[in-house]
Parts: C-alpha cells; structure tokens; sequence
C-alpha cells in the first residue's frame, strides 16, 4: 500500500517571530547570516527485528523500507569432504539492477570482509567498495580434527554480539546509508540472529551505527557556540540577553 504524501507544515507565527528575533540578537553580535542558516533536518528509520539466519533456512534477507523489496541477503552454506567441513556466511545486495549496482554496497575492507562495526561508528562512503557483489562475514572450518575461523564476524571462534553492517542503498536512484545489527556465533556452525535495521532518509547523509534517532539542530546552537556565556550564566552582552529573553533559554 502506498503511503500517503506527507504535507509540510508551516511554522506558528510565535516561532517565526523569534527566529526573526533570534536573528537581530546575532546580527548584533556580528555572526554572520551564514550562520543562522537552519540545515535540513533528516529522520533515521529504525525497524526492530528478531530474524534468524542458519544454515537450516540457508540465510535471510529483509528490506531496509517497510513493506519495500527486499534491499539485502545475508547466505549461510557449507561444504564437506573426507576430511574438510566448512560452513560460511556472506552478505551481499538483493538487487543487481544496473541502476543500482554502482549504489547499493556493503561496509568491506579491501580483503572484502564485512565489517564489523562496533556501535558508535560512523557509516559513510569511504567504507565502501563496488568491485565485489557480496562481502564475507565469518567462516568456520574443521580440518583434520582442528578448528578453524577466519572474517570479522567469526571473531576467532568467539562470534559477536550487537555489531553492525554498514549498508548502503538506492531510493529513486540516490545513495541512503544505513546499518544492520545482529549477533553471531560460530561454536556450533554458524547463526545469526538479525535484532535491528536502520537507515538515514537524507540522501548521502552519513548514519552512525546504532543510532535509531536523528539529532535535532536548534537554530540558536551556533550562535551559543560562538558565545558559550549565553549558557554558563555570563550573560552580560546585550545580544546575548536579548537571545536568552528569545528563546527563554536558562542563563
């Protein structure tokens, strides 16, 4: 079902009225009209998830827009011989269109291994290459009677928990990035359990890893930057009373 447009909505009066205050007390103390540019604010998209990835279903795959087409696989196989056992996991996009190949990527090192980004980390195109179509996440061998791992998500033998796969993806043909969290473990085979996805609706706007929630910037925040007495209670400038007064912000 498609989703009904949203309508902008208008600033009230009271607010433009101390924006347009807001302005004056800057342009008093000589910041710039650079600076009172409000930037556009973006909306993080997070969908919680409980999605298991074995070597049962042979992987999983989601869509990082609810009720879109699928946007990423994650595929578990395996291998035997006499005596070789191998199991491994990699991560790739769902879709290869042409329009979307040059987009549509995974966070890899140059071994193309999927990172696995501890939360916090800033996920944006310098982490991502387009040589490959898919990523290896962990493997997990047993030659001989000994144990073998190897890829970021196999972590030595000890598996992961909470760390995430930087994604990046089309929408109507612009780049969007965004994450995937999931645990795994390698002790017995290999399993994933996918518990989140999230991803920035500003077009190659950068998304921290693990972040369900944009940042709001309030169009008085530069401003304070430059006069941080606003805030710690030296509010002995006129411009910075008369912000204060504004905003009704604590002196």
């Amino acid at each position: 079902m498609k989703r009904p447009d949203r309508i902008p909505s208008e600033l009230p009066e009271s607010l433009h009225q101390r924006v347009n205050a807001y302005a004056l007390a800057a342009g008093a103390a000589g910041v710039g009209v650079l600076a009172l540019t409000i930037p556009a604010q973006g909306k993080i998209i997070y969908t919680p998830a409980h999605l298991e990835c074995s070597l049962a279903t042979g992987g999983c795959d989601w869509s990082m827009i609810d009720g879109g087409k699928k946007t990423f696989a994650i595929a578990i196989g395996t291998t035997n011989t006499s005596n070789h056992h191998e199991t491994g996991m990699s991560v790739a996009p769902f879709d290869y269109t042409r329009s979307s190949q040059q987009i549509n990527g995974i966070a890899e090192s140059a071994q193309h291994a999927a990172y696995a980004l501890p939360a916090g980390t800033p996920i944006k195109g310098k982490l991502f290459r387009t040589s490959l179509n898919f990523a290896e996440m962990a493997q997990a061998s047993q030659r001989n009677g000994k144990s073998y791992f190897r890829d970021p998500w196999a972590n030595s033998g000890k598996g992961v928990k909470n760390r995430y796969l930087g994604l990046r993806f089309a929408i109507n043909g612009k780049a969007h990035y965004g994450w995937a969290r999931l645990n795994v473990s390698v002790s017995k085979g290999i399993h994933a359990t996918l518990t989140g996805y999230a991803y920035e609706t500003i077009p190659n706007k950068p998304i921290i890893a693990g972040k369900t929630t944009a940042t709001m910037k309030r169009p008085w925040d530069g401003w304070l930057k430059v006069h941080p007495g606003c805030r710690m209670g030296e509010s002995h400038e006129t411009a910075c009373q008369s912000t204060l007064a504004t905003f009704r912000l604590p002196a």
